[in-house]
């Protein structure tokens, strides 16, 4: 996926901060894990599929409309489902580049929260996860998890990968064991479940669980798949079915689509009950997004925002530096893919980004931000930042942190 220019929040700085590995560190990009260049039909349109099944989780409990801590969101497209395969493999950029845009600025520090109070969190910050204070009561979250499986993640979180065809000119891999994004969301699900089994007397305390991923094996470009059916209940009955589903991480495929992901979160959280349960969307990403009209992302993310989610990024690549110049490189192979004639190799009238854009420059300036400007990413969120870690071996404790100060919550 391509990384964005981001801002680490205090909160995970000194919980996160150190973790590194040689496999897993600096950028994606830069090391040649690209998502593969689209190959555009004959009238310039981008090649999508139709919908298919998803795999799922039955649905066990309702869901609700409110939120309070907002921190970050994110766009939506075009809505596909299917299972993922895996993509990497650089894409070549055009002869002529266009300027790469200014690092945007650092956005401010979003606000405190509001009532009700964050749950409480131990000190070392272990699954053991927060607790409420005696006489209060426990109020879980409505959880959407929006999981990137682009094809950079055989690079960025693919164990023991093994090369298995290829598609659209790009290798294929899968990944011969547990990933870190199932390791992290199967953590976060044991949180909640001891949150729940610790304040068994207060129905509201259980948490319901949504699980998306994006793109998808017959829509590269804008396909996601709902992986659950409706909300599941975050309980001891209901992991095993969880820990299966999630295997789809194990298959990555295609680009990055961040309007696909907010596609699946307008569906999921569409007509939820106002049960008091906040209302989260955690996208957790390798990197920037590729969408085509980044404007139209935008929008979907303040819909959301507006309707009580709160939207957070959650970014498992973090080298900010070089994001900038990579992410250029990477949407200039889209642009000239796109726009050359394959039998010719003259230009063929068509672009990758839509006619919201005069130019190249607009197009990227809007998905990766300028000096005066934020990225897409960053724009999406309800806190202004993106929440970085340096590699995928850090998720498990980002997403321990975020769902305990985050979403579940104690109430008088």
């Amino acid at each position: 996926m391509l990384l964005h220019p981001i801002v680490c929040i205090a909160l995970l700085t000194s919980m996160l901060g150190a973790c590194k590995t040689a496999e897993f560190s600096g950028s994606t990009k830069a090391r040649g894990s690209s998502e593969p260049a689209p190959a555009p039909t004959a009238d310039g349109s981008t090649p999508t599929a139709t919908a298919a099944t998803p795999d799922s989780i039955a649905n066990t409990t309702p869901g609700a409309t409110t939120a309070a801590n907002p921190p970050a969101a994110t766009p939506g497209a075009n809505p596909n489902a299917s299972t993922d395969m895996a993509t990497n493999s650089a894409a070549t950029p055009p002869a002529a580049t266009p300027a790469a845009p200014a690092t945007p600025a650092a956005p401010a520090t979003p606000a405190a929260p509001a009532t009700p109070s964050t749950a409480s969190i131990p000190a070392t910050q272990t699954p053991t996860g927060p607790t409420c204070a005696p006489g209060q009561h426990a109020l879980g979250a409505r959880l959407a998890f929006l999981v990137d499986n682009s094809g950079s993640n055989a690079t960025t979180d693919c164990p023991n990968k093994a090369a298995n065809g290829s598609s659209l000119g790009q290798a294929i891999y899968t990944c011969g064991s547990q990933t870190n994004r199932e390791l992290a969301v199967l953590s976060a699900y044991d949180i909640l479940t001891k949150f729940a089994a610790a304040h068994s007397t207060d129905p509201l305390g259980v948490s319901q669980l949504s699980i998306s991923s994006f793109p998808t094996s017959t829509d590269q470009y804008a396909g996601y798949r709902e992986q659950t059916v409706g909300w599941a209940a975050i309980n001891s009955g209901n992991r095993s079915g969880i820990a299966e589903l999630m295997k789809f991480a194990r298959a990555p495929v295609g680009a990055t689509p961040y309007g696909a992901a907010m596609t699946a979160a307008t569906s999921v959280f569409k007509n939820v009950p106002n049960d008091g349960r906040r209302n989260v969307a955690i996208l957790v990403s390798d990197g920037q997004p590729t969408d085509r009209d980044p404007a139209a992302v935008l929008a979907q993310a303040e819909v959301l925002k507006k309707q009580g989610v709160t939207v957070i990024v959650l970014d498992y690549n973090g080298s900010p530096a070089s994001s900038v110049a990579d992410d250029t490189k990477q949407m200039q192979a889209f642009e000239a893919s796109f726009s050359t004639d394959p039998r010719t190799g003259q230009p063929n009238g068509n672009h990758w980004y839509t006619a919201a854009y005069a130019s190249f420059n607009d197009y990227i300036a809007a998905l990766l931000g300028t000096a005066s400007k934020p990225a897409l990413a960053v724009s999406m969120t309800s806190s202004g930042s993106v929440i970085s870690v340096q590699n995928a071996a850090a998720l498990t404790g980002a997403l321990n942190s975020l769902v305990s100060t985050s979403t579940v919550a104690c109430t008088p």
